[in-house]
């Protein structure tokens, strides 16, 4: 056999003259093998007996051998260590028809096994090249690239957000997550078949042809609120946020959608909330303030439009006498010479007396018209109302003692625009009416207005709490617990009872601004990610925004904003310190937090008072304010303070 061992090339020639010829073989053999060893993969060359008659260095350096261990021996024997030769490797003239195989060593190195036959111009066998390919770091990469694809697969199929990726030249989608597939009722199969125009409505379609041309051209947009279409007909708002994206050379659109179906709901809710209570609050200073009868009547006719955002507002007397008509007297908003068309009644033998007016008189109770354009009992009144833009309507009738005065019939723009929260507010409005109205006749407007406003007041508040309330069950009772201690604390300090009021009034509002936190994130009963814990310190801030236009006497709107404060200035939303934060604002962020501790939360069990007023210790002076913790703890601890559970 002709191939030179290692040994043999480093051999130093013999002495005396030398044949030029043998010099550059010598020559061309060391080059040869410069570059034999240059090779970073391991490298051997074996005879028909599997014996290692060449190696490059780096076989010899991942063996761990010296040459003369090397040569000579099978190869099993010396790297890979094995029972016998490896899949893939002849000893024979015979090209082998195994795929090349791959093994991987107990520490982890992995290596691709190449054996190429070498024979002589005659086809016999001479030796073998033995190449083993370090895929080591090659493998590690796909194992990598595997186990994100299997993240990126997990995160995908487990977001609670839709997620689906478009084609944009066919505006075809190539697929899509199981959230958005149960989002619009599809199978994931049948997501290939869908385009971006079927799950749209017909009356959003140029909108959302318009917000596709503009991904198209490379301009990226922030989430938008669109209609979106479900398999079965139904519709549903989503928050919607679309990004160019290339993939695979393809220009594609990521479309990531949420239902906020509830979020909305929840916006209404408060909105009609806030209008009934800005309708309250307005309408409780007028009735204070009222000096005359038609006077009254007009400002909350007033009141109820310009504050309340209704579309009309008008007031009608219960009279006396043939047909019994319901005669109105005071009026505001879009009118058009509606109300003097209506001729209402509250006889039943008349036919204007089976409307909605006449039934809350002689039914004594609230009627509500939720669609105008299809409750049969508003026929008479439909064209008249709809021309002028009426979608619902509700009506109040004026009670006092045993008599019915007449009624406030309030107009809204929107179909079903009057939820139970608020339509239990607008009955409060009435009932106050009613009163001033035989208060201004009796003489006693001013006492009767004081105590009914304050009475209105409440009853607003706890509407607007319970509004928060139910959309957390783990914490139900919250605001009215926190109230209870707040005001203990006040009276405690000594404060005035007209400021004790105050605080109490801001305990019942101060988590108001959680009605924009999602419901999953309040409810959750693990623990919550930093991005979600940011997104609930957003509710003081909320809360401000919600109450700042409504005309309290106190400053309801700073306790709200600063019950998360703390004296070292560790708190939020503005890292308020010491002094800066109001007093009403340091009694209740102690209560809060006391509250908080001692009652269950869907991510704990009660701790309990005592753990509680642990707490407060911990932070007298740094975190709460020394002389309300004092306060604090001497009513629970020696002045028997217990919070009282109050039903809804």
């Amino acid at each position: 056999m002709s191939v030179p061992t290692k040994e043999q090339d480093e051999a130093p020639s013999e002495p005396g003259g030398v044949d030029p010829s043998c010099d550059q073989l010598l020559h061309n053999e060391r080059e040869w093998n410069a570059a034999f060893d240059a090779v970073i993969d391991p490298i051997f060359i074996h005879d028909d007996q599997f014996r290692v008659i060449r190696a490059n260095q780096a076989y010899a350096t991942r063996a761990g051998l010296g040459w003369d261990a090397i040569i000579g021996r099978p190869y099993w024997e010396v790297f890979p260590l094995r029972e016998g030769p490896l899949s893939g490797c002849s000893a024979t003239t015979e090209s082998s028809t195994d795929p090349e195989p791959e093994f991987t060593l107990p520490d982890g190195s992995t290596y691709r096994s190449r054996a190429y036959v070498v024979t002589d111009s005659a086809g016999d066998y001479r030796f073998t090249v033995h190449l083993l390919e370090d895929l080591t770091e090659v493998r590690g990469a796909q194992q990598e690239l595997a186990a994100q694809e299997r993240r990126f697969r997990l995160i995908f199929d487990n977001a609670r957000d839709g997620i689906a990726l478009a084609d944009i030249a066919s505006q075809r989608f190539l697929i899509a997550n199981p959230a958005f597939c149960i989002m619009l009722g599809y199978r994931p199969a049948e997501i290939a078949n869908l385009v971006v125009t079927d799950i749209h409505p017909a009356a959003a379609l140029d909108y959302i042809q318009q917000q596709f041309a503009r991904q198209v051209n490379g301009k990226r947009s922030l989430p938008i609120d669109v209609p979106m279409l479900r398999r079965d007909g139904s519709i549903f708002p989503a928050e919607v946020s679309t990004t160019p994206v290339t993939l695979d050379g393809q220009q594609s659109l990521l479309v990531i959608c949420r239902d906020v179906s509830e979020r909305q709901t929840a916006e209404s809710t408060l909105a009609r909330a806030h209008r009934a209570l800005l309708t309250l609050s307005r309408s409780g200073e007028v009735l204070i303030n009222a000096q005359d009868e038609q006077g009254l009547l007009e400002a909350v006719c007033r009141t109820a439009v310009d504050e309340g955002g209704y579309r009309l507002a008008w007031i009608g007397y219960a009279d006396v006498g043939e047909d019994s008509p319901v005669r109105p007297v005071a009026r505001a908003g879009h009118d058009a010479g509606y109300v003097d068309a209506v001729r209402a009644s509250w006889s039943e033998q008349n036919p204007h007396g089976q409307g909605p007016t006449g039934r809350a008189i002689r039914e004594r109770q609230p009627v509500i018209v939720r669609n105008i354009a299809s409750d049969p009992t508003f026929t008479p009144w439909r064209e008249a109302a709809m021309s002028r833009g009426y979608g619902s309507m509700a009506v109040f009738p004026l009670r006092h003692d045993q008599t019915v005065l007449g009624v406030l019939c309030i107009y809204a723009v929107a179909p079903n625009a009057f939820d139970q929260a608020e339509i239990k507010l607008l009955t409060e409005l009435a009932d106050d009416l009613a009163y001033g109205i035989r208060a201004l006749r009796t003489g006693e407007a001013h006492e009767l207005g004081v105590q009914r406003h304050q009475e209105l007041l409440y009853a607003t508040i706890r509407a607007i709490a319970l509004t928060v309330e139910k959309r957390d069950p783990y914490t139900a009772g919250h605001q009215e617990q926190v109230a209870q201690l707040a005001t203990a604390i006040a009276r405690e300090l000594g404060l005035e009872e007209a400021r004790v009021e105050g605080i109490r009034l801001g305990a019942l509002l101060h988590d108001i601004g959680k009605v924009y936190i999602p419901a999953e994130i309040l409810t959750r009963p693990g623990k919550i990610s930093d991005i979600e814990f940011e997104l609930i310190k957003t509710h003081p801030e909320v809360g401000r925004e919600i109450v700042a236009d409504i005309p309290f006497p106190w400053p309801v709107a700073d306790m709200i904003h600063q019950h998360h404060e703390r004296l070292d200035g560790s708190g939020y939303p503005q890292g308020l310190k010491g002094e800066a934060i109001i007093l009403e604002a340091r009694i209740l962020a102690v209560a809060d937090v006391v509250e908080a501790v001692a009652s269950h939360r869907p991510y704990r069990a009660a701790l309990g008072m005592d753990h509680g007023l642990e707490v407060l210790e911990a932070g007298r002076g740094t975190l709460f304010d020394p002389l309300v913790v004092d306060a604090c703890l001497h009513l629970c601890r020696e002045g028997g303070f217990t919070f009282t559970r109050k039903e809804d």
